[in-house]
């Protein structure tokens, strides 16, 4: 079981093995990160459902800084890691990084104010029915198709696609950290997210980059 300070945000999906970016202005959530580095507690990123509140939209941005703002429900499954501040802006904004590490399922709430703190459990993949050279001939079909549509878009991150750091993933690492790459929508990655098995993410994501 893992405790988990939790920051639902709109159409945001993180995986494991890649770097969260965020920038936090709202005040709650400022409190959020600055105790997650002192406790060492995990960030956990959700997609969300709905908005349970929305208030009216502060006019200034002193007054977003002072504000509570939209609170979202946040989906079942989703990812967590610990953070790392990188700047603190003089109007009291934070850059920071989350550094993702673990799938997880909610499990109950500890805490709902000034922010969620939630228990979770740790979603691993069930066995894999295929073998493990089916899954890599799969991932190797997708990379090259990557590298086809990025090689268009911009040539530096194809570049990093024939790496070895890269092309030594597993074909569970590569399911996740494909994401370092691509965007898409993001209730389709939040299904890939809590897909069961490296193979039945793989399929979908070459569906989607064959089209």
């Amino acid at each position: 079981m893992a405790t988990v300070a939790l920051f639902p945000i709109p159409n945001a999906v993180a995986f494991p093995g890649t770097i969260f970016p965020l920038h936090v202005f709202e005040p709650r959530y400022r409190k959020l990160v600055q105790d997650c580095v002192e406790e060492q507690r995990m960030v956990g990123i959700s997609h969300v459902i709905k908005a349970i509140h929305t208030p009216a939209e502060p006019k200034t941005l002193e007054k977003a800084l002072s504000s509570n703002q939209t609170t979202y429900k946040p989906r079942q499954v989703f990812c967590a890691g610990h953070c790392e501040i990188i700047e603190t802006t003089s109007d009291g904004r934070i850059l920071t990084h989350v550094h993702i590490e673990q799938r997880l399922t909610l499990e109950r709430e500890l805490q709902s104010l000034p922010y969620r703190i939630v228990d979770c459990a740790p979603l691993l993949d069930e066995p894999d029915d295929q073998d493990a050279a089916a899954n890599r001939e799969l991932q190797q079909q997708i990379n090259t198709a990557l590298q086809n549509l990025l090689t268009k878009q911009n040539p530096d991150n194809a570049n990093r696609l024939n790496t070895p750091q890269w092309l030594t993933l597993t074909p569970a690492e590569f399911s996740f950290k494909i994401f370092q790459h691509i965007q898409l929508d993001a209730d389709i990655m939040q299904d890939i997210l809590e897909m069961p098995s490296a193979n039945a993410r793989l399929n979908l994501i070459w569906q989607i980059l064959s089209q």
